[in-house]
């Protein structure tokens, strides 16, 4: 009776909403970037700019300011506003510290968090009886000041890579992001790399790591592909809200030394 109810008595406010795409900007992600940067880290010893599609409210970008434990391995950064526990499944990441020197993002509709109605807007996307994740939502929200731009996220990509970063790793991802592109966005972001590399003076590494539904097992993919040469490198699969790890990015692969 309540639902039929708020549906008739509110229903200009609901359709307004569901203009939006849904943007759930899952805070579990982060353990699946904390490993890729301690990767990194390890086998490039190069500091990240960070630059996320498909960013939402940007939650996911303070990744390194996230404590992670899990099976005896502790990644925890100082000040440190939320530790998660994952059900890892494999080797451990290396230990160290991801150095980010830069991040930004971009989104199409970005939500502001530390405002009431982007709070709410997240906790809208958030199942009502997981209360943990709405718990974590209301302790990340203020901290996030980023300002995340609003765009389409290829020609967003495009300048942020010929802006150039020498000495840097330009690391660009996204998490759940990908299928909510149109396929015109999507071949655009395949082709920004390779493209601007060909047209860039400068030298600088860049990377992408996806955690994307692929339709191969369960939960999503995890995948980083290294430039120059574009070296592919499968990392293994995660829970689309991070409730368990399988990860076997430890193992040597081409492309980094």
């Amino acid at each position: 009776m309540a639902v039929k109810a708020a549906l008739r008595n509110h229903a200009t406010h609901i359709l307004q909403w569901l203009n939006y795409i849904p943007q759930t900007n899952e805070i579990r992600r982060y353990a699946v970037l904390v490993a890729t940067a301690l990767i990194i880290e390890r086998r490039l010893n190069l500091p990240l700019i960070v630059s996320e599609l498909g960013a939402s409210a940007g939650l996911n970008l303070l990744f390194d300011r996230f404590a992670l434990s899990s099976f005896g391995f502790t990644y925890q950064p100082h000040k440190a506003k939320l530790t998660l526990t994952p059900d890892w499944r494999g080797p451990a990441p290396p230990p160290g510290r991801a150095k980010i020197a830069g991040r930004s993002g971009v989104n199409l509709s970005p939500i502001y968090p530390r405002s009431s109605e982007g709070f709410l807007r997240l906790c809208a996307y958030t199942w009502p009886d997981q209360t943990e994740r709405r718990q974590q939502l209301a302790r990340i929200c203020p901290t996030q000041r980023l300002a995340i731009a609003q765009g389409d996220a290829a020609d967003w990509l495009r300048l942020r890579l010929a802006t150039g970063y020498p000495g840097h790793l330009h690391l660009v991802f996204n998490t759940v992001a990908w299928q909510y592109f149109s396929l015109q966005t999507q071949q655009n972001c395949r082709q920004a790399p390779e493209t601007t590399r060909q047209q860039a003076s400068s030298a600088t590494t860049m990377a992408h790591f996806s955690m994307e539904a692929d339709r191969q097992g369960l939960g999503a993919a995890l995948c980083f592909t290294l430039w120059p040469g574009e070296h592919v490198i499968e990392l293994g699969r995660a829970d689309f809200h991070r409730r368990w790890i399988t990860w076997v990015g430890n193992r040597p692969f081409k492309g980094l030394s």
